[in-house]
């Protein structure tokens, strides 16, 4: 089995985990009223969809001739994924929005039930992206795995609203969360698009200590 086998097998766990995770979500946002939940349902799906375009980048990136063209073809996929995370964060903001002004009764246990289970997927998700080894730390695998841990920061952060509603009664608390996600959301895509770049300059790269959102990285270019 090359790297390549490793990755395709690699991503198609982290898919069947994002399909449960889905289903958990989706079913706690409408059984609790909470669009927070339902946002991240949506973000859910989406990491889905990064996952078979990262699963597409790979086959291509496989046929590939040289590394230069493998490096261009990762560095489209992480454009993509980018797009797809911004689209996200937009959609979360608008959905916040929509209920911050239009309040309405969120049932707060409900909620963080199904937020942690979710989160605990993807927190499976995690280690399934976190043991790679050290060339097969590019931008493919990075872009998807901060797909992953801000629908894990997500997840943690929705429980963590629906904890507070239940004792707080409070319910402006599910946009509140949904807002900061977003934020952290935006800040990501940055951070993929700065790497896409980064890969499409370079012949050789070695990604190292990734810790995402911030990694430091050293290169080769060719001559």
């Amino acid at each position: 089995m090359d790297r390549y086998d490793r990755e395709i097998r690699r991503y198609f766990w982290v898919f069947c985990l994002g399909i449960l995770a889905l289903g958990f979500e989706i079913t706690g946002g409408l059984l609790s009223g909470s669009i927070a939940l339902l946002a991240d349902a949506g973000h859910v799906f989406m990491d889905n969809v990064a996952v078979i375009i990262s699963v597409v980048v790979v086959m291509c990136a496989r046929r590939s001739a040289s590394p230069d063209k493998e490096n261009i073809i990762r560095a489209r996929g992480g454009y993509i994924s980018a797009i797809l995370l911004l689209t996200i964060a937009i959609g979360t903001v608008v959905s916040a929005y929509h209920r911050l002004t239009n309040p309405h009764e969120v049932q707060g246990l409900k909620m963080l039930v199904f937020a942690a289970l979710s989160g605990a997927i993807n927190y499976l998700q995690h280690l399934r992206l976190h043991g790679v080894r050290e060339n097969e730390k590019h931008v493919t695998h990075t872009a998807l795995h901060m797909h992953i841990l801000s629908d894990m920061m997500q997840s943690f952060g929705v429980a963590l609203g629906g904890l507070m509603i239940n004792l707080t009664g409070w319910y402006l608390i599910d946009p509140a969360v949904s807002f900061w996600i977003a934020y952290r959301m935006f800040r990501w895509t940055i951070e993929i698009w700065k790497d896409s770049n980064f890969q499409k300059t370079t012949c050789s790269c070695v990604w190292h200590n990734v810790r995402p959102p911030t990694f430091s990285k050293k290169c080769r270019r060719v001559r």
